[in-house]
């Protein structure tokens, strides 16, 4: 028996498909690009019309071959076959019922050939794969924009109740136009409500560096695993920023996780935080849900830099000033001759004293309260500027928006803070641009993000 796919120009389903030639070979089928005609009717009548599809044809390697008109799966009697047919056919009748924008669309499935195949859309481009070994390794913005995309394929998978079970590089495809896509579901399984698998064959094994540790020897417990596609995920994203194959789960736990290897690509470290939890090898430790893993990204970047920042010093106000009592002098004793002589005096005297203390307390007393501390006065500035030439922290900038001086002391450079613009025009975020609040320079507050390939995100940053 040969082991090899339909010949090219094979027809399907009453010469509906057309094999083309074969995209690519699994343990459990073959892909095609195949041709497809339909007939569509119009107000005027009806038109043929052809289209590029996908089909993937059931084919275990191990177990099949290809009779000599080399159309017929042969060896497809056992009950091994039997099974995993079964499930195939099932899986790819749920696979039609997910509609979203990252999951590539199924639309046909169909007996024929002693074996079972489902059509999808074509998704003309390359795998993630190949795309990251033509860059070296994606940039950490741009990955955390592809990992988004796929987890909130991923997270409507799994509220149809569906694991993936093979997230990987491989099995994204990226369009030219830059989308990205979830494909090959040859291992997905699907669960009930009560948590059980509708099929009774057991979870594939995934693919080292990508597959957890409990993945190998599950055990169905009445839950959804939804931790097994996370650690999947988490892989995915360790691929991208790296450039490596991640390391095998039980290499992290016994070793611990590869941060290095993040390190010297510049990931920052709030993405190493959130891609750490992702991997642990303890699905306990783990982030229970896609959703969860995804919002960490914008979780870890609102939290408030922890740095203290300087407060100004308040100038001590000025004490009043308090002369010291004077001390009585002593009166000396009259002799007894002149005794009535100084009484006279004496009352005179105080006569005398009596008024001009009253007189005294009668009269406004100087306060602190009417001292003035004059601050030397603020060069004047313009409040909002034009194309101001600026480091940010993304590179080199151009800012129109608010301003006000530089905090440092005889510093007459101008920061943006305020509501403003900033266009990134040189540095690796080239052509990016931050719409929204600035502090000293920071980006800081609510704001519209837009990535140099045209996407935008709408969110909270925090000084970075």
């Amino acid at each position: 028996m040969a082991h090899h796919g339909l010949n090219p120009g094979t027809s399907l389903r009453g010469a509906t498909y057309r094999i083309e030639k074969v995209l690519g070979q699994g343990s459990f089928g073959i892909t095609y690009l195949a041709t497809a005609k339909f007939t569509t009717q119009g107000n005027l009548g009806k038109m043929d019309v052809e289209a590029k599809v996908a089909i993937k044809e059931f084919f275990m390697g191990e177990v099949n071959g290809r009779s000599e008109d080399g159309s017929t799966v042969e060896g497809s009697t056992g009950s091994v076959f039997s099974n995993y047919r079964k499930k195939f056919k099932k899986e790819a009748e749920n696979l039609s019922k997910l509609e979203h924008p990252n999951i590539v669309k199924v639309f046909d499935v169909f007996d024929e050939n002693n074996t079972t195949y489902y059509v999808m859309e074509f998704l003309e481009g390359q795998n993630l794969d190949d795309y990251i070994k033509q860059c070296g390794f994606i940039e950490e913005s741009e990955a955390i924009k592809i990992i988004s995309e796929i987890g909130n394929a991923l997270s409507y998978m799994h509220s149809k109740r569906m694991l993936h079970l093979d997230i990987k590089p491989k099995n994204i495809m990226r369009k030219s136009n830059g989308k990205d896509y979830l494909i090959d579901f040859g291992l997905s399984k699907q669960f009930t409500d009560d948590g059980e698998p509708e099929s009774s064959t057991s979870i594939g094994l995934g693919t080292p560096g990508y597959s957890p540790i409990e993945q190998a020897g599950y055990k169905q417990d009445g839950t959804f695993p939804a931790t097994l596609d996370v650690y999947a995920l988490g892989a995915t994203l360790f691929k991208m920023l790296t450039g490596k194959r991640p390391p095998e789960a039980t290499y992290i736990l016994n070793e611990g996780f590869p941060e290095n290897e993040l390190t010297a690509k510049n990931v920052s470290g709030s993405t190493r935080s959130v891609l750490e939890k992702a991997m642990a090898p303890l699905k306990k430790q783990r982030f229970q849900t896609v959703r969860s893993f995804i919002n960490g990204f914008v979780e870890e970047r609102t939290i408030v830099d922890p740095t203290p920042k300087p407060k100004p010093i308040p100038k001590p106000k000025p004490e009043p000033k308090q002369e010291p009592n004077p001390k009585p002098k002593p009166v000396p004793t009259p002799p007894p001759s002149s005794f009535k002589w100084i009484c006279w005096v004496a009352a005179i005297a105080i006569v005398i004293v009596g008024f001009v203390i009253w007189r005294n307390n009668h009269q406004p007393q100087p306060t602190t309260d009417n001292i003035v501390v004059l601050e030397p006065e603020k060069p004047k500035i313009p409040s909002i500027i034009t194309d101001l030439e600026w480091d940010s922290p993304l590179g080199k900038a151009k800012y129109t928006g608010q301003v006000t001086e530089d905090s440092i002391v005889g510093s007459h450079r101008l920061l943006p803070h305020g509501k403003g613009v900033a266009t990134i025009t040189g540095g690796q975020y080239s052509g990016s641009k931050y719409d929204g609040i600035f502090e000293w320079g920071n980006m800081n507050g609510e704001a519209t993000y837009t990535y140099k390939n045209g996407d935008t995100f709408v969110g909270t940053f925090r000084n970075n």
